[in-house]
């Protein structure tokens, strides 16, 4: 059976990044929209003010700008590595709340939202929850959450898609064969060595090295079984 080439090689990359989105959902706890985190604490009304101050003073070292009272922005304008965003540039909105009925103590309500859109949490909850316990105190170093790389998620998951494909190929006896399983395999070696150069540049803020390796591996020995059986054939 012979198809366009272009249709075939087009439709099964489409299909193996579409598993790649649906997988990263999955894997990130089925989380799609905006995320939000909430955190409540109690602070003794003689201690109010220098809470406030030592918040007030995080949120500025984080990169947090207030925009009214009570709200706080951490814009994300700068840009990341271009394989996966670092929670700190994604944009979110911080309000503070404080509930001072009790003269004996204050409560002082924090919630971080997420402004963009987030399919799969990939560290995004993580991040927020390290955020507000730094600014109220709980910790005393913000914790650094690092980040899946998503492109090194995709190159494994685009690897085992393309063995998945060239065996099906051979089986249903589908050509263009050789075009078709090179395009699908020298796609997820070029994504995992991306990936394995981006984390390797930042390994605190991108996980996810065994994931590219992995998928190097498989893309590479799916790409020389490739070259093998197209040596073979041509030789018949």
């Amino acid at each position: 059976m012979t198809l366009n080439f272009q249709m075939l090689c087009f439709g099964l990359v489409v299909v193996g990044l579409v598993l790649s989105l649906v997988l990263n959902i999955i894997f990130g706890g089925f989380t799609v929209g905006k995320i939000t985190r909430r955190l409540d604490v109690g602070v003794p009304a003689d201690q109010l003010q220098a809470f406030l101050a030592r918040m007030y003073q995080r949120l500025a070292e984080l990169g947090f700008q207030g925009e009214g009272p009570g709200v706080y922005f951490q814009r994300g304008a700068q840009f990341g590595v271009p394989t996966s965003y670092t929670h700190a540039k994604s944009a979110k909105r911080l309000e503070v709340t404080a509930d001072q009925s009790n003269p004996q103590q204050s409560q002082i309500g924090i919630a971080v939202h997420y402004l963009e859109l987030i399919v799969g949490d990939t560290g995004e909850s993580a991040y927020a929850d390290a955020v507000m316990k730094y600014i109220v105190g709980e910790t005393d170093v913000m914790q650094l959450v690092a980040n899946r790389s998503f492109m090194a998620f995709s190159s494994l998951v685009l690897a085992v898609w393309a063995w998945v494909a060239m065996i099906a190929l051979k089986v249903l006896h589908i050509e263009p064969f050789t075009q078709t399983v090179l395009t699908l395999t020298i796609t997820p070696v070029l994504t995992s060595v991306i990936a394995i150069v981006t984390i390797a540049l930042k390994p605190k803020e991108l996980r996810g090295l065994w994931l590219a390796i992995v998928g190097l591996v498989m893309s590479g020995l799916a790409l020389g079984a490739c070259v093998v059986m197209a040596v073979m054939k041509a030789a018949a």
